[in-house]
């Protein structure tokens, strides 16, 4: 159970790092480089997220398509 704590916690560490230093990354691009970059990567980056999901899970059907096993 303690090892399910600790990996439990590690796993959350990147998210917790991207949330701390994020804001200052932006405010850096807002203030210094043009007010519309932060938004600019983020719909890139959302954009990558999009494609990502339907190369790995474009053979997988959806769960109401899926027929049972009789």
């Amino acid at each position: 159970m303690k090892e399910r704590g600790t990996v439990g916690a590690l796993s959350n560490l990147p998210s917790q790092v991207a949330s701390a230093a994020i804001p200052t990354l932006a405010g850096y691009l807002f203030d210094h480089i043009a007010l519309s970059l932060p938004f600019e990567i983020g719909a890139v980056l959302q954009g990558i997220n999009s494609l990502l999901f339907y190369f790995f899970f474009r053979q997988l059907p959806p769960p109401e398509e899926m027929r049972e096993k009789e």
